[in-house]
Order: structure tokens, then sequence, then C-alpha cells
């Protein structure tokens, strides 16, 4: 059996999506045809859609700096598009994130994927990601500046268990990979997460997120040769969020979003100076405002505040967000 298995890592991360796809996403098995068929048992349904979507965010810290904020104007535009045959929907998308004052900072991301449902209740997806190669968001402007990209993909798993509780399971896997001039900090990143979506009040809806991730760095170079990096790390992600849909064209929504963040390597303090011992915690609270001005046409507005506590006070920061977006289904 081990030899029907690819050795390299890029081809293993191939031969797992591939394993994935044939599971998840595999046609139905081929049955006897019945004697009698009627036109509504062959016939096969598909359609073809798409959204564009774009918006403006102010960010106040774009390089989560806790001495010297740097704010900056996003200009944020998103194409979507859709195949759905029968009930399996292929989708793909890709997002640009355009730095008004620090064009170097400026950023594209790419999903593609499927999801399909099996039975009337349960519900699998996967996503292939990409992120090609850009600025690294630097916390320290006058270092090095550094690049890097990461590929991955996210499969899901869902199930309705009653008309108003869903529950599921997900994992994701990413490869980060820095310039060559500073590949400690390429690394591995593992997700595995549960969540559950409640209905209650026939307006309301409360979700709940738990994530493990683990993050293995590896490489050894850097920039200064006197030094190692090793940004290994062990973190515990939870989210809470309440929504309410005030007017059948208006819904709103408020979140909660925290990430533990430990970090793992056993380099000493005379070659690591950054990470041994030190923990991080991240907070997010999220309001948004959805408006659904026409079939077609929606408005959206969100407002953030991050802020992050750390035994490390150097890495302390805090942040605001503010984003107005409008989108067209089509």
């Amino acid at each position: 059996m081990n030899k029907l298995i690819p050795k390299s890592r890029g081809m293993k991360i191939l031969f797992f999506c591939v394993v994935i796809l044939t599971v998840l996403f595999e046609a139905p098995p081929l049955r006897a045809a019945p004697l009698q068929k009627t036109n509504k048992d062959t016939r096969r349904t598909s359609s073809f859609y798409g959204k564009i979507e774009t918006g403006i965010t102010y960010d106040s810290n774009i390089f989560q700096s806790k001495i010297r904020d740097v704010s900056d104007q996003i200009w944020k535009a998103r194409v979507t598009f859709t195949y759905r045959i029968n009930k399996v929907r292929w989708t793909g998308f890709a997002i640009r994130n355009q730095y008004i004052d620090n064009s170097e900072l400026s950023n594209t991301f790419f999903m593609v994927g499927v999801v399909r449902p099996f039975g009337s209740r349960d519900f699998g997806s996967l996503f292939l990601r990409i992120r090609p190669t850009a600025l690294l968001d630097l916390e320290e402007r006058n270092s090095v500046p550094l690049r890097w990209k990461s590929n991955g993909f996210r499969t899901r798993y869902s199930r309705k268990l009653t008309s108003l509780l869903k529950v599921g399971l997900s994992f994701s896997y990413d490869r980060l990979d820095y310039t060559e001039g500073f590949d400690a900090k390429d690394s591995d990143l593992i997700k595995i997460g549960l969540f559950q979506n409640y209905r209650f009040k026939r307006s309301w809806y409360l979700l709940g997120e738990y994530t493990f991730e683990a993050g293995l760095a590896r490489g050894g170079a850097s920039v200064d040769p006197n030094f190692q990096d090793d940004i290994s790390y062990r973190a515990h992600v939870g989210a809470v969020q309440v929504s309410y849909q005030w007017m059948p064209s208006t819904s709103i929504r408020v979140r909660y979003w925290i990430r533990s963040k430990a970090y793992t390597t056993d380099l000493p303090l005379t070659v690591e100076r950054f990470h041994p011992g030190r923990t991080d915690t991240n907070h997010l609270i999220r309001v948004g405002l959805r408006y659904k001005a026409t079939p077609k046409v929606i408005i959206n507005t969100r407002l953030m505040y991050l802020w992050r506590n750390s035994t490390d006070p150097r890495v302390k920061y805090t942040k605001s967000i503010y984003t107005v977006s409008a989108s067209y289904q089509f």
C-alpha cells in the first residue's frame, strides 16, 4: 500500500485532495434502470450565476504596530462565478485588495471548490485556496522586505439535526512559503474545527465555533545569520455570533472572536529573541448590517475592533476597521 502513496510533500497533498474528492464527491453508483421512467427522472437541471462585490475599507493600523500606527484605505473587489448542476454547486472566486497609500501591500486571493448534498440532511464541500506571492504585512517597516505565498484546501461536513439546528466539522491545510532569503517562517498550518448553527424565534440565529490550530515551522535561514527563528505554535480559537433578521430586507449580526496562541519553540533566548515562552491572545468584536436594496443589489456595512495582548509587551496592538460594500448578483 505504501508504494501507492507519493513520497514528496507536494504530491502527498495532491494525493490527499484527490482522495477527499473521490470519497465526498464521486458520482452515485450505477443501478439497474427501472422498467418505466418519467421525463422528470431523466431531466437534468443546470444554471450559471455570479456576483460582483466592491467596497472600501479603512484600517487604522495596517502593520499591527504598538507605537506607530499607520492607517490606510483598501479598495476591495470580489468576483464569484457558480455553476449548479442538479444540487451540486461548483464555485470559484477571486478577491483583490488594493491599498491606496501602501500599494506594495496589494494582494490577490483565489478559491475554487464544490458543494454538494448527501440526502436531505447532510452536506459536504471542498475548496482549494491559492494566494500568489505578495509582500508580508510587516510589523517592523525598516526591516528587509519579505514576500510570501500560500496554497491549501478546506473541507467541511455539516448535518441538519433538526429544522432549526445544524452541526458540522471542518479541516483545512495551508502551506506558507516565504522568500528564499528568509525561509525560517515557512510553515504547515493545520486547522480542525467544530461549529453549530441554531435558529430560534424565526428571526434569530446563533452560531458557535471552536477551532484547534497547529503551525509547524520549518527552515532555518534568516536575514540575520546569528539569529534563528521558530514560529511553531498551537492555538485555540472560539467564536460566537448572533444574527437578527430585522426586516425581510435588513439583517444585523454581532460577532465575538478570541484566539489564544502559544508558541512551542524550544530554542533559547540567545538565538530566538521573540517567541520562546510567548503567548498571544487576540480579540475581535464585529458588528455588521446587511440591506437588500433590490432582489439583486445588497449593501453591507461592517465595524470591527481588534486588539492583541501578549506576554511580550512589544507585540501588543489595537486597531479599528470600517467597511462599506455593495454587491450585484447576476
